[in-house]
């Protein structure tokens, strides 16, 4: 909108100046044309983004999936190569890293994670490497190597969303070093805030989760897992610390004894 503003306060300029020549009339078609190059411009950027969207998710669906998976790391490890931005070529990075990971292959994905120096990055952007560093510590149940990477840092990053991710990482260092009841009141009460970001709730329900077992509550701790669903679950036992990966294992259980009851009451096999 403040480009067409621009456009017609140029237009109205190029005006006056056209005008006592007799040439005013070539004002209007040359705004038209500005402002259709504009929203043809607009138009364009926005189709390339979702065709973005759309790919980076499907290569974020290889993190769960190992058939799709080896082509999805060459294909993004081609497009870090290519990244025009700090932020593309971070955003890029972690995902590539997230891939390796799934793939067991941690101190690959760490060492790719250490190509990126987070003290001189932006602070969104470091802030994101810093949270995918600190999940790979905490997979490896490196609880205290977690916290080395969490601090000290700004308290904040510019980015609320990533603000509060880093908060229930930080929830997830302290239930793992003997400071649970902290990281349940932080779980929930992101809960709580994260109204329609599902993502984020979903977050806060896992360290909740982890809490409570923490605390001493596994039985509560499983319900509260298998509550999330197969799939969380599924990539929980693969993707999540030791604790979390355990309470996966459990869950999964309490859901297939859940299946064979309701098949039982249904009459289906």
């Amino acid at each position: 909108m403040l480009r067409i503003v621009l456009v017609g306060v140029g237009a109205y300029a190029a005006y006056l100046v056209l005008e006592p020549y007799g040439l005013g009339w070539l004002v209007l078609p040359g705004a038209v044309a500005i402002i259709a190059g504009l929203f043809v411009y607009r138009w364009v950027r926005v189709r390339r983004v979702r065709r973005e969207i759309a790919r980076e998710d499907a290569w974020a669906q290889a993190v769960v999936d190992g058939a799709s998976r080896p082509a999805a790391i060459d294909a993004v490890r081609d497009a870090v190569r290519g990244a025009e931005s700090v932020d593309d070529r971070v955003r890029l990075t972690v995902l590539l890293s997230d891939l390796i990971d799934a793939e067991g292959r941690r101190e690959e994905a760490d060492e790719l994670l250490g190509s990126l120096d987070m003290r001189t990055l932006p602070p969104i952007e470091g802030g994101v490497v810093r949270h995918a560093r600190a999940t790979l510590r905490l997979r490896e149940g490196d609880a205290e190597g977690a916290r080395r990477v969490l601090t000290p840092r700004a308290p904040r990053t510019g980015d609320e969303d990533l603000d509060q991710r880093l908060e229930l990482l930080d929830a997830t260092v302290d239930l793992e070093l003997g400071e649970a009841a902290r990281a349940l009141e932080v779980a929930v009460r992101l809960r709580r805030a994260a109204g329609a970001d599902e993502a984020l709730a979903l977050e806060a329900r896992i360290v909740r989760a982890a809490a409570l077992d923490a605390l001493g509550d596994r039985d509560e701790a499983i319900e509260a897992l298998a509550a999330l669903g197969p799939e969380v679950v599924d990539a929980l036992t693969s993707l999540g610390g030791p604790r979390l990966r355990g309470l996966a294992e459990e869950a999964q259980e309490t859901q297939e004894t859940q299946e064979d009851a309701d098949a039982e009451e249904t009459g289906s096999p």
